[in-house]
């Protein structure tokens, strides 16, 4: 890609990598495809969760965020992955991003409806759901053009703050849940924060 000028036109991102390597092609190919079946298999998945809430079989305390996150994946998460997909489609460097955010948050919730939710008439579908989440993310980090996205930003561009802030959020975050887990890892009685979840681990 070094080789690669990128102009102001965004329209080239997916055809001037085409034209370089064929194999770039069929990349390009797998993540819309991909992310084509993970859309159908996330819409049928949380649908039935949020409007069958008899399929689940889990304590109301995890029924109800399991029917909250599947009503947010159908109404928010999977119209932000099609609409990204169009929008890269037709060329843009920065439809990638948002796309990938998309993908990240389907196979965030595919986690946790597998291994958060206990075991149900959907487990197949979650399963396809995460497998394909995963090979999504895989498909569209090989398509992206870093060289392209970088120039779509202007020099100031507070990438270093930002970048700093996230990882302050994720360490907190971590602390957050380590303070919680690591007094528990000697003892033989379950962590309290599973009481009442139906489930014997805590995949976040």
């Amino acid at each position: 890609m070094r080789g690669v000028r990128h102009g102001n036109d965004a329209n080239g991102w997916g055809r001037r990598i085409a034209r370089r390597n064929p194999a770039a092609d069929r990349v390009s190919g797998a993540a819309f495809g991909l992310s084509a079946a993970l859309v159908l298999v996330a819409s049928v998945a949380s649908a039935v969760t949020f409007f069958a809430p008899d399929v689940l079989r889990g304590p109301a305390v995890m029924n109800g965020p399991a029917r909250g996150a599947a009503l947010v994946v159908l109404v928010a998460a999977v119209p932000v992955v099609i609409g990204s997909t169009v929008w890269a489609a037709r060329g843009s460097v920065r439809a990638p991003v948002v796309w990938l955010g998309g993908l990240a948050y389907l196979l965030y919730n595919a986690v946790l409806f597998l291994f958060f939710t206990p075991f149900n008439r959907l487990f197949l579908l979650y399963v396809a759901m995460l497998s394909l989440s995963i090979w999504s993310v895989i498909a569209l980090i090989r398509r992206l053009d870093p060289h392209a996205l970088r120039e779509r930003f202007a020099p100031r561009f507070p990438a270093r703050t930002i970048a700093g802030y996230l990882w302050v959020i994720a360490t907190l975050n971590a602390l957050a849940w380590l303070v919680r887990i690591v007094p528990t890892v000697a003892r033989d009685d379950p962590p309290s924060f599973l009481d009442g979840t139906g489930v014997s681990t805590h995949p976040v």
